[in-house]
């Protein structure tokens, strides 16, 4: 098997965790730990086994390098989105989620992965907002957000964010985290 041929058999592995991860998040607003966490055991073993002896890092398999490589990218996933977990701007499974991500694809990669989410989520979210008509509760939101966190930081406190007194739509997340992680991979691939 080519080097190519196994970044797609692994890559595949991560499309269907994250497609998974998505429709239960789509569906049931909840992405089970069950995926995330056999995720992130499958991304720290096959970049553990595949990767030494195959050159895997290369332009066809972002990612799989090692297991130190693999840890590097669960953490950075971690790291990235629990900012947003801590203002209760995001769910913890959205973060586990791009922690399993991170697994995969490993720190450099992850970035890059968390730039494109950041673009689907804002696509997502005025989807939501001009499905469900609510421009003037998403404006009044983002308002009181960015002020209550403005006073919160200025009078020393952690800038948390209160939940919204209407709100502009619940949007799942996991489906941006998995449309972004995944555009990203196929940027890489074949850009």
């Amino acid at each position: 098997m080519t080097p190519q041929n196994l970044a797609l058999s692994v890559l595949s592995i991560l499309a269907m965790l994250l497609a998974s991860a998505a429709w239960s998040d789509f569906k049931h607003h909840r992405i089970p730990n069950s995926i995330v966490f056999s995720g992130v055991v499958a991304g720290i073993l096959l970049n553990s086994l595949l990767a030494p002896g195959l050159g895997f890092a290369n332009k066809y398999a972002p990612g799989a390098g090692g297991f130190a490589f693999a840890l590097g990218g669960l953490g950075l996933g971690l790291a990235c989105l629990l900012p947003f977990y801590l203002l209760r701007a995001m769910g913890a499974g959205d973060v586990k989620l791009m922690a399993m991500v991170g697994a995969f694809l490993g720190p450099a990669d992850l970035l890059g992965a968390v730039v494109f989410t950041f673009l689907a989520g804002g696509a997502m979210a005025l989807v939501v907002a001009t499905r469900s008509h609510a421009w003037n509760p998403l404006g009044q939101n983002v308002r009181v957000m960015l002020l209550g966190g403005l006073i919160n930081a200025s009078m020393g406190k952690a800038p948390m964010i209160d939940a919204p007194a209407q709100s502009a739509g619940k949007m799942p997340y996991g489906v941006a985290i998995a449309a972004g992680a995944l555009a990203w991979v196929l940027w890489r691939m074949f850009v």
